[in-house]
């Protein structure tokens, strides 16, 4: 049973999409197929996670000409370096600036080091990881050299330098479901992962990601849903999903985003239209009703809990083959 004040959010959130949302496709297995061929073509972030799968479908929802171009969840940076990819190609102009922010400051750290200095951190991150790692023999050096390695991870909060960029990759394709999690006092306390082969990213695909980022404005901070706006600006919103239980778990960090920050992010987004911006949110099936004024994209996605469907919702004014 939920709270009260958790229900009446859960009512907010439907309300919201009653008045605001209009069509749901399922994309089924044709669209599905030809985003997958397409992937090859795209730069994939060197992160455990992404959304390589639906990269097409939300650069779909994409102005051909932007202001400038907000991620201010930005996770994996799979969208981020799509877009990048896209732009360095001309398939769309983004006229101003290029802003990624996230409340990780791990993550944040790792794409400015990437940005700033990469063949220092290739080097870093191959000698002092990735060719250790995979020379130990069995299962347990390999554990042993994960944990010694997350120690020295959390030893060093709050330091961002090099070493612990690398420390954060490492961990990243290493651990369990390539998470990050941290506990109450902010120590990373992922599990190890046991895979007999960790997908390590070559240097040429991080120097490819480098050459893509040169120009992004990252910062660490979180969502600021009063900032100021220009006629024409993007923002593409990738949350964490609200949550609608009290066994849901969808906070990683400490602090982390409550279902009140979901419903100020959901009145940001009534405020983009009304000043005539564009956006394109990812979140949950659970949350969304259906409504008369936004396009939505049903998908389904695979978790460490099995398949999940998702909502992209735009309030784009292109013409999507959705």
């Amino acid at each position: 049973m939920i709270s009260n004040k958790r229900y009446r959010v859960t009512k907010q959130f439907y309300k919201f999409l009653n008045d605001y949302t209009k069509t749901v496709v399922d994309i089924g297995g044709t669209l599905r197929k030809k985003q997958c061929n397409k992937i090859n073509e795209i730069i994939t972030t060197p992160l455990t996670w992404n959304k390589s799968k639906v990269c097409n479908s939300i650069f779909a929802t994409l102005p051909n000409s932007i202001v400038n171009y907000y991620e201010p969840f930005l996770g994996s940076g799979s969208i981020l370096l799509h877009v990048l990819q896209q732009q360095s190609e001309g398939k769309i102009t983004i006229k101003s600036n290029i802003f990624a922010s996230d409340f990780n400051k791990d993550l944040i750290n790792f794409f400015i080091v990437l940005q700033q200095t990469p063949i220092e951190l290739c080097s870093i991150f191959t000698n002092s990881f990735v060719s250790l790692y995979n020379n130990l023999e069995n299962d347990e050096a390999k554990k042993k050299f994960y944990y010694d390695v997350r120690s020295d991870f959390n030893l060093n909060l709050g330091v961002f330098n090099l070493e612990q960029s690398a420390r954060f990759l490492f961990l990243n394709k290493t651990s369990f479901g390539g998470l990050f999690r941290v506990n109450s006092k902010g120590f990373f306390n992922v599990p190890f992962g046991h895979r007999k082969k960790p997908k390590f990213p070559k240097e040429s695909l991080l120097l490819e990601v480098h050459k893509l980022i040169k120009n992004v404005h990252f910062s660490h901070q979180k969502f600021n849903h009063q900032i100021a706006l220009q006629k024409g600006d993007f923002f593409y919103l990738d949350p964490p999903y609200a949550k609608v239980t009290k066994t849901s778990f969808v906070n990683y960090l400490p602090d982390g985003f409550s279902n009140n920050d979901c419903l100020l992010l959901l009145e940001f987004c009534k405020r983009l239209e009304k000043e005539a911006c564009f956006f394109t949110l990812s979140n949950s099936v659970e949350l969304f009703n259906f409504g008369e004024n936004y396009k939505m994209l049903q998908y389904t996605s695979n978790s460490l809990k099995g398949q999940l469907d998702q909502l992209l919702i735009t309030n784009t004014n292109e013409q999507l083959n959705w």
